[in-house]
Parts: structure tokens; sequence; C-alpha cells
């Protein structure tokens, strides 16, 4: 059966990471300089455990899976930030794992991947039932995803994704925004996206963030459509909440 590992790779700038993603670079954390995972392995190979900086050691405790446990072909479920609100899904490709750039403060750990998701799936997407939410949501840094329906739901999420029949968050919170005519909630929510999609314009000149722009486009347009049918409606009616009458 297809194994999945569980990562939590929370950086400061999620954004960042995400392109690093894009780009078929899941990073890891405890890796700042000097902590490649297969120097540090050669020392304990060698029998020289006692030679490793305070560092080499932390990094090892923490990471030494990426080398022992990752293979081609694993998938990963990778939860960007805390509290899980969203995930990335990707498959590990060999080489598996680098240590790259190797300068920066932490995130040098690199594991080689595909990403089979351009855009973080909900936690609360119609597609992730409350069992499989209940798997990504434990304890710990990384883990093995056991659950043999979980590891089925996962794939049928790619599957969707591969297939675009996924449905996306968006439209679920649209579709519950429409229902109660709140055009208020709407405008934040078109007005936020276009807060994101001209700070990714900004950081174009760097990075290639075009899938993410053209994600938050399409969120953008799908707000603005459910905004324009609610303009047909009765504008005396929109926001407004119905009561029942006194009896």
């Amino acid at each position: 059966m297809q194994r999945y590992f569980k990562l939590v790779c929370r950086h400061e700038d999620p954004a960042w990471y995400i392109g690093e993603f894009l780009a078929g670079r899941a990073r890891f954390g405890w890796s700042g300089p000097g902590t490649d995972l297969r120097a540090i392995k050669k020392k304990m190979d060698a029998g020289l455990r006692g030679d490793r900086t305070e560092q080499e050691a932390v990094a090892w405790t923490y990471t030494k899976f990426l080398i022992e446990r990752l293979k081609a072909g694993d998938r990963l479920v990778i939860q960007p930030e805390r509290p899980l609100r969203r995930f990335l899904l990707a498959e590990v490709v060999d080489p598996t794992y680098q240590f790259s750039p190797g300068d920066m403060d932490d995130f040098n750990h690199v594991i080689n991947v595909k990403p089979l998701t351009t855009q973080a799936i909900s936690v609360n997407a119609r597609a992730v039932s409350a069992a499989l939410k209940h798997d990504l949501s434990k304890l710990g840094h990384y883990y093995q995803i056991y659950p043999e329906d979980s590891i089925r739901e996962l794939n049928a999420i790619v599957t969707k994704v591969e297939d675009g029949t996924l449905t996306k968050a968006i439209e679920h919170i649209v579709t519950g925004y429409s229902t109660l005519k709140n055009r208020k909630a709407l405008e934040e929510i078109r007005d936020h996206r276009r807060r994101l999609l001209n700070e990714y314009r900004i950081r174009s000149s760097v990075l290639k963030f075009e899938s993410i722009k053209d994600e938050l486009q399409e969120e953008i347009s799908i707000v603005e459509a459910a905004l324009s049918r609610l303009q047909d409606q009765d504008p005396n009616q929109l926001g407004v909440v119905r009561r029942s009458p006194l009896r």
C-alpha cells in the first residue's frame, strides 16, 4: 500500500515555503549550516558519535528519518503552518535528500519531490473526512500515516486533483455566504485575495509564483461572480437576516 508521511514544515514566510515546494523542494527544519545528514551519518558509521557538534546531534535526533525512512515513491502530507488549516501533497523522487544551499539559518534540508497539489488543500474541504482530519492532526513534527481508510482517502484526493474534480474550499465558503446574502463577508474575502495577489506580483520579480497567482485570480473571480448574482437580487435584502414573526 502507498506510504504517506505527515510533516510539519512551519516557516515564518509560508509564501516562500510554498514557492520552494512548487519548485520541487520540500524543505525541513532543524537544519542550520553544518548539519548535512549525510556527513553526520558518515561520522556515526565511523564510530565517531562523540565527535558530533551539539547542532549535529540535535539535527540527527529530529531529522534522521529524512535519510533513514523516506524513499522515492513515498508521499508527503506537508503542514506549512500552525494550527493545521491546510496541507500540501507531494511524492518523493530520487535523489530523495540534499542539503542546499547550506548557508541559510535553517531549512537547508531538502526532500526532492514532485508536487501533487499546486495549492494547499483546506482541512475543512468536503473531500477531507473527519477521520482523515483526525489522522492529520496528531502531535509530532513527522509521523507515518497508517490507517488504510485515510491512505485510500488521500489517494482519492490526489486523483481528484489530477482530474480537476476536487471542489475548492473557496466554493463552499462562497456558497454559504451567498445563501445568507452576506455581501460584506464576500467583499472581505475578495479584498483579502486581492491583497495576496498584489503581494505575489511584487515577489514575482525574484521568485516564480505563477500557479499561486492563477489560483488567487480564480478565487477572486468566484467571489466576484457571487457578488454579481447578489447584485441582481433585491439590494434591500443583502446582509439581512430573516426573522420569524413574533407570535
